[in-house]
């Protein structure tokens, strides 16, 4: 479930490099080597299961084959804290799972 307090740890934490409507627009996204995910990109997170980006999260870019650059957030972050940031990445892109 996405409460407020998801959208402000996405406003924290992710929008540095994703932006802050997640459009892959962050401060850091230019100085990236692969550049961030848009978030609103149904298109290809439709292709994407809920655990696939849950993972992707909590483990990091590298770990689940993906950029490098995006870090591992399961030492900061609570299972269920990824899963509502996967749940707003889905509100943000408008679009449902694989």
């Amino acid at each position: 479930q996405v409460t407020e307090e998801t959208r402000q740890t996405y406003q924290w934490y992710c929008t540095q490099c994703h932006g802050e409507k997640g459009h892959g627009n962050g401060v850091n996204a230019p100085h990236l080597v692969v550049p961030p995910r848009d978030h609103t990109k149904a298109s290809y997170l439709e292709t994407r299961s809920d655990e696939q980006l849950f993972e992707a999260i909590k483990l990091g870019g590298l770990a689940v084959g993906r950029a490098p650059c995006m870090p591992a957030w399961g030492n900061t972050f609570e299972d269920k804290t990824i899963h509502s940031l996967v749940s707003y990445i889905r509100e943000l892109c408008d679009c449902e799972a694989l």
